[in-house]
């Protein structure tokens, strides 16, 4: 106890013994990072990426890169090197944080054993491990402890002049370097405030008056250079992938539509879910909410239960402050309290979670957000833990106590932050390794000609292809430039650039990611399946091609990566009429039935309406081609997802109608349906008109009913904001005649109209009426293995003639290696096809029936 107590001594008179403890924790905490890779496209891949290697003061901001581009330079590819940066100025943030608490508290034990328990913890530890690039959080947070130590200085009139300008300079650098800056300022406030305000109770207002505007001259300046700051970039120094994080497209929704309570709640309970990990290790808060979960099983348990925990801890924290409130260091609790809240504030209010983010588990991920925080943490639990052993405790069993809490806070930390790094390296570096190692022996060389195709549901392998992108002069030396369209994801891109530049053929390499394997290269395999697609030709019966439902078996196809259609020839007569048995009591009244022959033939003159232009498609995929809107089909693979606020689109009607209305919607519960938005018509696509806006719209499938009617031939719809989530997604998009304009009144679902609509020679021949409808529906639905996908998925509604000759019709199949798994790359196929006119009350006789490749290539 005695050679402790010596040993602790000599620590505490050494600046440089407490500097080379706490980088040894750090080293022996963190040490498993120079094993890790770079974090898949967020260094590199992230500082060329959005500032184009213009490095320019302007870029540099926008890119949080001032740190990334000294290391880019420094060292290049070498993960390791950027990792000690961040750990060098962890190090170095830790010591300045001992210099100032030791100057602030006056006592050598807090300042060191706050240092400490800050050093090395689990709480914030992906601002070491989670992407190198991350140092810049220990940065800035060096750069504030200065400024705050400087700062004080000034304020004692220790070379007053000297010491605020160098607090100035610390402090606005940190803006740069991230906006997270930001944070700083107002901690400074009340940091000058908690410390250095004089406080006289019997002065008069005026004087109170005078005394707290010249007190608050020294922070003047600091909070103008904040505010020009937060107006900068706000305007135009905002990254260049802000609203990729659905978080912020969430919060946008909310304040656009001024949806403040829901928005003040929803901060409140982030609030409260960012405390837990501060005093519990996340892994044990996680079990701890299962164990709760079983006990109460409702959903809001789950919900909310880090919140209502990190409350708990919070108004813990606070009770303790009031209790200390004649202690020496009631000012340094006070001033823990502000280090914890201002951050935490800050990101509760910066992003906004929904309901599946209160649901999400803590993780190796997004726990940087406490790193400036658990300053205040470890400053009030050191502080706590000394004052329980000075007034409740004999000295010498108060010291092992102590030193006990110290030990195991510091052992338990390590642990976990080796089992976390562990794991982080098997979930996501050891992949990554592979990649290159695997990609280099796959392409010992590599041309700037040279075209992938990237199979999309790879083990991230976009995210590392795009890192080795913007690095590729480090591996393959003098490939300065490729192709702009180097990477696709698509076959059917493929195919298509195959088709109208064929010498790019040879240049073409298809691979796939296997995180156990490595790159696979699937080139030859690819290009026999590109040159030899296969179609298939469907031998029916006289019985076969009269049926109403035909199911036939697929054999010796393609795979799906090659887009199919299928070629139909039939065709369709009423007579003799045979309606089906579950339609014998197909009624509808007339009023209702009279609508629905107007909007079929509404149906039928909107037919070949065309999607002119939109603002912007999600990736540009296929999958979200905007001519979905008008193919007539709903459900998940017809869908256009828009990639930008507000969400628009232009569609050309072919020549000018009168309109009455309009049908939209999306997928049912999607969070992406829209809420607010107008519509606009136009004779000439130039000069528009107004015509109807809607808000709060909470609808999925939405009905809309003009004031009145409008002549027009173009029609453009833009959603503002959508019920839940960012960019709107719909299905399907259709004007309505003004001849039809009784639907609205008698139909308040558009499933139920279209269903309605392909029953509907069902209903004219059970009614008075004879006008019978020149055309009805048929169903293609296809299957393919490795897949459990719903049939309403994988199936489309086509319009046929009603009138006995035959047509021939070619019908997209969306199939796709975008509805593909891991793994799976050529290995599914389309088994079964079948077609279905048990809708129609009338004779189908199918002479032809093929399953054809899209896009035809030869050698």
């Amino acid at each position: 106890m005695i050679i402790a107590k010596l040993i602790f001594k000599k620590i505490l008179q050494s600046y440089l013994l407490q500097f080379v403890i706490v980088a040894s924790l750090v080293l022996v905490g963190f040490y498993k990072v120079f094993n890790f890779s770079f974090h898949a496209n967020r260094e590199i891949g992230w500082l060329i990426g959005t500032t184009g290697e213009q490095f320019t003061l302007v870029n540099l901001i926008r890119s949080h890169g001032f740190l990334s581009f000294i290391n880019y330079k420094l060292f290049g590819v070498n993960p390791a090197g950027w990792y000690a940066t961040a750990i060098l100025f962890h190090i170095l943030a830790t010591f300045m944080l001992i210099v100032l608490t030791t100057n602030l508290a006056k006592s050598r034990v807090i300042g060191f054993l706050t240092g400490i328990w800050f050093s090395a913890n689990l709480s914030w530890i992906d601002a070491i491990t989670f992407g190198s690039q991350e140092g810049v959080y220990s940065l800035q947070f060096f750069l504030f402890f200065i400024a705050l130590f400087f700062y004080k200085q000034f304020r004692e009139k220790k070379h007053a002049a000297a010491s605020y300008i160098i607090a100035f300079i610390s402090l606005v650098i940190t803006l740069p370097l991230r906006e997270l800056g930001l944070i700083f300022f107002p901690i400074l406030l009340f940091f000058d405030i908690i410390f250095f305000f004089p406080h006289h109770k019997k002065e008069s207002i005026l004087a109170n008056g005078k005394k707290i505007i010249r007190f608050l001259l020294p922070q003047l300046p600091l909070i103008i250079i904040a505010c020009i700051y937060f107006v900068l970039s706000k305007s135009f120094l905002e990254p260049p992938n802000y609203f990729i994080d659905e978080r912020v497209k969430f919060q946008f929704v909310l304040l656009t539509q001024k949806r403040y309570l829901e928005y003040f709640f929803i901060s409140i309970a982030s609030f409260g879910t960012y405390l837990p990990p501060h005093v519990i290790p996340y892994p044990v808060l996680n079990t701890l909410r299962e164990i709760v979960v079983i006990l109460l099983p409702q959903k809001i348990a789950k919900v909310y239960f880090f919140s209502v925990l990190g409350f708990l801890i919070y108004a813990s924290a606070f009770y303790v402050v009031y209790k200390q409130k004649k202690s020496k260091y009631f000012k340094l609790l006070l001033f823990s309290i502000v280090m914890i809240t201002v951050p935490t504030f800050f990101y509760s209010t910066a992003i906004s979670m929904d309901e599946n983010m209160f649901l999400r588990n803590y993780s190796y991920d997004e726990n940087r957000w406490r790193y400036f925080a658990f300053y205040g943490t470890s400053l009030f639990i050191v502080i706590s833990l000394l004052s329980l052993k000075l007034k409740k405790l004999r000295k010498s069993f108060g010291l092992i106590l102590i030193g006990g809490i110290f030990f195991l806070n510091i052992v338990g930390n390590i642990f976990f932050l080796w089992t976390e790094q562990d794991r982080m390296y098997s979930d996501m570096f050891r992949a990554q390794k592979l990649f290159y190692s695997t990609f280099l022996k796959t392409f010992p060389s590599y041309s700037k000609d040279s075209i992938l195709y990237v199979y999309p549901y790879s083990y991230q392998l976009g995210d590392y292809l795009w890192e080795w992108y913007f690095s590729k002069e480090f591996y393959y030396k003098g490939l300065s430039t490729l192709r702009t369209d180097w990477s696709y994801g698509e076959m059917e891109k493929v195919i298509t650039l195959i088709k109208h530049e064929p010498s790019v053929f040879q240049n073409l390499h298809f691979i796939d990611f296997d995180p156990d394997i490595g790159v696979v290269n699937y080139t030859d395999e690819v290009k026999e399946v590109i040159l030899h697609q296969k179609t298939v030709q469907f031998n029916l019966s006289n019985e076969q091609s009269q049926k109403s439902f035909l199911n036939l078996s697929v054999d010796d196809i393609s795979p799906v990566e090659i887009p199919y259609i299928a070629e139909i020839s039939l065709k369709a007569d009423l007579f003799p009429a045979k309606i089906p048995k579950e339609q014998d009591d197909a009624q509808m009244t007339e009023e209702k039935l009279k609508a629905l022959l107007a909007y079929s033939k509404s149906y039928e003159e909107m037919i070949d309406r065309k999607i002119l232009e939109v603002c912007r498609t999600r990736g540009n995929m296929l999958m979200f081609d905007p001519d979905h809107l008008v193919d007539g089909n709903f459900g998940t693979r017809s869908t256009w997802w828009a990639d930008c606020l507000p969400g628009w689109f232009i569609m050309d009607l072919g020549k000018e109608y009168e309109l009455s209305g309009f049908i939209m919607g999306g997928i049912k519960d999607d969070p992406l349906l829209p809420q607010d938005y107008n519509y606009e018509v136009s004779k000439d696509g130039k000069a528009w008109e107004k015509v109807m806006t809607v808000k709060n719209n909470t609808r999925w499938e939405i009905l809309d009913k003009w004031p009145k009617t409008y002549n027009a031939r173009f029609v453009r719809a833009s959603v503002d904001s959508t019920q839940k989530g960012s960019f709107v997604k719909l299905d399907e998009v259709e004007p309505v005649l003004a001849d039809a304009v009784g639907i609205f009144n008698l139909w308040s679902s558009r499933q139920e109209l279209k269903e309605d609509l392909y029953n509907l020679h069902a209903y004219v021949m059970n009614s008075k009426f004879t006008e019978i409808p020149d055309y009805s529906f048929g169903k293609l639905t296809w299957e393919t293995n490795l897949t459990n996908i719903p049939q309403d998925q994988t199936s489309f509604y086509f319009k046929i003639a009603v009138d006995g000759k035959f047509h021939a019709y070619k019908i997209p199949i969306y199939e796709s290696e975008n509805y593909s798994l891991p793994g799976q790359f050529l290995k599914r196929k389309i088994q079964k096809i079948s077609l279905d006119f048990s809708n129609f009350p009338g004779n189908v006789v199918v002479e032809s029936l093929r399953l054809v490749p899209k896009i035809s290539v030869s050698e």
